[in-house]
């Protein structure tokens, strides 16, 4: 089993490939292995951060200047991944890939040291494949070829990594996005009225919690066509919208809902460090994603024992289970879908059996425990390849 491993991500430390590197960096910690991160985006990784320690001496690697985009970008950095990765002669590399052509100087850089590796896909979505000069893709084959082997966040994206991208499916390994250990505490009541008041939620009203950037693919002009075509309805359910989070949409969603009247519905409150506060006061979590590789945010509303509306898009419907409610995006039955399940949830006996089984998958499915189980197994496939 290898002994000092270099981790080498695309991604910063927040959203779904963050903590995955959270618990990537816990994991190898309490096997004993040394570990040394490697990052292209910027770390905002202040002291008080509880995997400080964890991540010490990780490192910034730069990408070439003037190459557009990025991901082209990262295709050409390979001096400074090269020498890198000589100066620390790792038994493994792990590339954390935001998207699967993501990474490919350094992996390149990878071969030539005579390094191991395997890769983490934490999207594979086909639209990406277009953005992107074929030859990456040829060179991401090749590459893949070469490596341990490949970890995908969900099947859909081990699904799409054989028939996009022709990885043998005998190369793929499954380990699910795990959910923090603290997700699964017990909700604090008096914290969670205090969040309820501090966002405007009424005693009484369901509160329906969105956490996540405000960007395109997470829809957020959906949610607010929905509410504003549908707020008598809403109104009558009682319902209270809540959107967590930042992006580059913000200012215009919270725009338009002051331009459709519809603030005594849905807030776009912004970004919140506390995330297990937010969830504790909600009711339901929505999830209407254009698309997903894994789905953090509903993962962790399950193991709070929240029920979950989500699209049945990407890997979401394997996120839920049997468990929530799923829309079709884009179908005429998407609006009786989403008012029939609010319709459901709004019955306080019915949120907490929904809840209770979410929180039952939850455990079984995305627990630290069982991510270390699995990473174990990968470790073993890459020690024998």
């Amino acid at each position: 089993m290898p002994n000092r491993v270099v981790v080498w991500a695309d991604c910063d430390l927040s959203g779904g490939g963050g903590t995955y590197l959270r618990s990537l960096a816990r994991w190898l910690e309490a096997r004993g292995t040394a570990a040394r991160f490697a990052h292209i985006e910027e770390w905002d990784l202040r002291l008080d951060d509880p995997d400080a320690v964890r991540f010490a001496g990780h490192v910034r690697i730069p990408l070439p200047e003037g190459i557009q985009p990025p991901i082209l970008a990262q295709a050409f950095s390979v001096r400074p991944a090269l020498e890198f990765l000589e100066a620390e002669r790792p038994d493994l590399v792990v590339f954390s890939n935001n998207c699967a052509v993501s990474n490919l100087g350094a992996r390149r850089a990878a071969r030539y040291a005579g390094c191991r590796w395997i890769t983490v896909e934490h999207n594979c979505a086909p639209d990406l494949v277009g953005a992107v000069p074929g030859v990456l893709v040829e060179d991401f084959i090749t590459l893949n070829a070469a490596s341990a082997g490949s970890v995908c966040v969900s099947h859909y994206n081990a699904g799409l990594l054989a028939d996009v991208f022709s990885v043998p499916r005998e190369r793929i390994r499954v380990v699910w996005n795990p959910v923090r250990a603290d997700f699964f505490r017990p909700p604090d009541d008096a914290a969670a009225a205090a969040t309820r008041a501090r966002l405007g939620v009424a005693p009484g009203q369901l509160h329906c919690m969105t956490m996540g950037h405000v960007v395109d693919y997470k829809a957020p002009d959906l949610l607010v066509r929905l509410v504003e075509h549908h707020a008598s309805a809403l109104r009558s359910l009682g319902c209270r919208f809540t959107w967590a989070g930042d992006g580059a949409m913000l200012a215009d969603m919270r725009s338009r809902v002051a331009e459709a009247g519809i603030g005594d519905l849905l807030n776009f409150a912004g970004w919140d460090p506390h995330p297990q506060m937010l969830l504790d006061s909600a009711d339901v979590l929505i999830h209407l994603s254009r698309n997903e590789g894994f789905g953090l945010a509903p993962a962790e509303a399950m193991a709070k024992g929240r029920p979950v509306i989500a699209s049945r898009v990407g890997g979401l419907p394997e996120v839920l289970g049997d468990t929530g409610f799923l829309i079709d995006l884009d179908s005429f039955e998407m609006v009786p879908q989403f008012i029939d399940a609010l319709s459901i949830l709004a019955d306080p006996v019915q949120r907490v059996e929904h809840g209770a089984a979410a929180r039952l998958r939850a455990e079984g499915c995305f627990s630290e425990r069982r991510f270390a189980e699995d990473m174990e197994r990968v470790f073993a496939m890459a020690e024998l390849t």
